[in-house]
């Protein structure tokens, strides 16, 4: 449902329960009832039987974006490249670097556009292929942090970032080293050591 001229809404005819309410609207960053900020959980809503809940208000964050090119090291734009915007947030008591937004892929140009974004701090990675999800794993984006580039982000701005890209050959290896050191792991132990290529 939409809310009037006045910013207004009402729902009627609702069973009781329990709910999560949220909104959005077109330019600003879609917020759940109570929440803090964008992107974390709102309060849940109790409605009980005979009974109306009043005066709820939400405080919509006008979105920011992050837009940009990718080129290769001669640079000249590079296509069909996919861009991860991550952000730092507390998971399971820790921080972890996880994506802020679906990834997305460079046009014609080397040109890249990611929306809907709350203000904060946002990490950028431009991958030439990777497989969905690795980009994710701590490990596997070590080698890779030199070619990260990061972004601070306010209240709906637009925000220009040039991004180097992180080669398919370069992924691939990655992989191939950390296979050898699974493979070939060796335990500090009566003098051995791991292979040196596997030090971090």
């Amino acid at each position: 449902m939409e809310s009037d001229a006045e910013g207004k809404f009402s729902i009627d005819n609702v069973e009781p329960g329990r709910y999560w309410l949220s909104a959005e609207r077109q330019g600003f960053v879609k917020m759940d009832y109570g929440a803090r900020r964008p992107s974390v959980p709102g309060t849940v809503l109790t409605l009980e039987a005979g009974k109306d809940l009043t005066g709820l208000m939400f405080k919509l964050v006008p979105q920011g974006i992050i837009a940009g090119r990718v080129l290769d090291d001669e640079g000249e734009p590079l296509s069909g490249v996919m861009v991860q915007v991550l952000q730092q947030r507390y998971m399971q008591r820790r921080k972890r670097l996880v994506p802020a937004a679906a990834g997305v892929q460079t046009n014609d140009l080397g040109e890249y556009r990611v929306a809907n974004l709350s203000p904060g701090e946002y990490k950028l990675f431009a991958w030439e292929d990777i497989e969905p999800g690795a980009a994710e794993d701590e490990e596997f984006r070590k080698p890779f942090e030199s070619r990260r580039v990061d972004a601070s982000l306010d209240s709906g701005v637009r925000k220009s970032v040039q991004t180097p890209v992180i080669l398919r050959l370069a992924v691939q290896e990655e992989k191939a080293k950390q296979k050898f050191c699974a493979e070939n792991h060796m335990v500090r132990r009566g003098g051995l050591e791991p292979p040196r290529d596997c030090s971090r």
